[in-house]
């Protein structure tokens, strides 16, 4: 499931007003739906159900020190999905009406 609107801090900070950088953050199913072989490319499907569990060791949302594709706990209502391929991807999922739900790309420098 994925959490409307779906956020992608990572490329909106390039161009917040205008969104040209093409930016993957959807405001409605309909834009999601558009978007979302942009989203889920092979190698997010692939990790996806190869899923590994990892550990991070503290909470933080702006400092992932993840080592290598898998899904990292954050905490108990948030995790991490960490995409390595040519451009790595990261995810957050959070718990919403208790479902866990696609709702970021946090920005990555």
């Amino acid at each position: 499931m994925t959490n409307i609107p779906f956020i992608d801090k990572n490329r909106d900070v390039y161009d917040e007003s205008s969104r040209s950088s093409g930016s993957l953050t959807s405001l409605s199913e309909e834009e999601f739906l558009d978007n979302y072989n942009n989203i889920f490319k092979n190698d997010v499907i692939k990790t996806i159900k190869t899923v590994k569990f990892k550990s991070l060791g503290i909470p933080e949302y702006e400092n992932y020190a993840t080592k290598g594709s898998g899904i990292y706990r954050l905490s108990k209502d948030a995790y991490l999905l960490e995409v390595e391929c040519m451009e790595p991807h990261l995810f957050i999922l959070k718990k919403k009406d208790g479902v866990f739900k696609l709702t970021i790309i946090p920005y990555q420098e």
